[in-house]
């Protein structure tokens, strides 16, 4: 049987590392502050049609709301990535190397001034990702930085963590 030459081979240059643990949070807040926005936005707009370019503006924000309706947390040996949102986007990574600890805390959304991100890791050097109150993932970092998330059975990003070499 004589040969063509040819060798095809099929080659991945996926080099990313596994996921060692995967969570999600997911809340129904925003889809009934969205619709609720929505319907104000019609409502005065038949009502008052003068005010509609202002109302404009208040229905802009319903896709910003609706960021927050589901976060997803990833561990993997490059570090933690929070996607926000239904289709992941925007995203937030945290490289392996600037974790220092890790914990679980059960965070209130009254004592964290509401749900939302709140803070900010660089001015205030700490900063909440909340969708519901309850079980968070705390991510304490160089620089005295600190971040909660607030995910389901966080006990296991932990976990997956400290097999990777970051501290309690």
């Amino acid at each position: 049987m004589a040969s063509s030459g040819r060798c095809l081979a099929l080659i991945t240059f996926d080099q990313r590392e596994p996921d060692r643990w995967k969570g999600s949070c997911q809340a129904m807040w925003p889809v009934a502050l969205a619709a609720t926005q929505a319907t104000i936005f019609f409502v005065v707009l038949i009502l008052w049609p003068k005010a509609a370019l202002g109302l404009v503006l208040v229905l802009a924000a319903a896709p910003l709301i609706l960021a927050f309706r589901r976060l997803d947390v990833t561990v993997s040996a490059a570090g933690v990535t929070i996607a926000y949102g239904l289709n992941g986007w925007p995203r937030q990574h945290i490289h392996i190397s600037d974790i220092v600890g890790v914990g679980v805390e059960r965070v209130g959304w009254r004592s964290s001034g509401g749900l939302g991100y709140r803070g900010s890791l660089r001015l205030f050097k700490q900063a909440r990702v909340l969708v519901r109150h309850g079980e968070c993932l705390r991510l304490d970092m160089v620089r005295g930085r600190r971040l909660w998330v607030s995910v389901d059975q966080a006990e296991g990003a932990v976990t997956a963590l400290a097999d990777l070499g970051v501290g309690n």
